[in-house]
């Protein structure tokens, strides 16, 4: 009797972890371009702007903020995916959703003409890359993850996705510092060694009722 007993209690505590294990809660992919580009409702993006040299001049800000999550027909095809304005420099709105691993951004919802670029594709890790619309001409590559610090904010990101992008028939490289949690965090435009022009982020603002 007391071996039965014995065989049950085992039994009941393989069940029991095996239970714990199936409600177990997947782990987070640290690879997934949603988490370099998060969007939420009330998120504000100010940037500032660059001068040669990637200095800063603070001449000129500039905010993205998401306001809407939307749905649109890009090129015939319905798509959910969040508003962005532009409220500085000339108001437009622009347009973000992702079909598949591939996050794509309609730079003005307003000229259909201009379709939507790639602007991550996943999995987000070093060797990563993709071409862009062939009217674009734009290849990325992801050159690594690593930290970014930002002279505007006094801080460094950890874990950034550094984004090569070249376009056929120009010299020029941008590269684009996309960090975990806040989106696009840097861009610098190149030409040989020279710093050309660019832009950091200066504040993220997240309503606290919506994380």
């Amino acid at each position: 009797m007391r071996q039965a007993l014995v065989i049950f209690a085992v039994l009941s505590l393989v069940a029991f972890v095996l239970q714990c294990d199936e409600k177990k809660p997947d782990e987070t992919n640290f690879e997934d371009p949603d988490r370099f580009f998060p969007v939420n409702f009330k998120y504000e993006w100010t940037y500032v702007d660059l001068g040669p040299g990637c200095v800063v001049a603070e001449r000129d800000t500039w905010v993205v903020a998401a306001r809407t999550r939307t749905t649109r027909t890009v090129e015939g095809v319905s798509h959910n995916g969040w508003d962005l304005q532009l409220l500085t420099g000339g108001q437009s709105t622009g347009f973000r959703y992702r079909v598949k691993d591939t996050i794509f951004y309609w730079n003005d919802v307003s000229y259909p003409e201009q379709p939507p670029y790639k602007v991550l594709v996943g999995p987000v890790k070093a060797g990563t890359n993709w071409k862009d619309r062939d009217v674009y001409g734009h290849e990325y590559f992801i050159v690594g993850i690593e930290d970014y610090y930002s002279a505007v904010m006094n801080y460094t990101f950890n874990r950034c996705a550094r984004v090569k992008r070249t376009t056929s028939g120009d010299n020029r490289v941008w590269y684009y510092w996309w960090a975990p949690g806040w989106g696009k965090v840097g861009q610098a435009q190149y030409q040989a060694e020279q710093c050309l022009d660019g832009a950091e982020l200066k504040r993220l603002y997240r309503d606290p009722d919506y994380p």
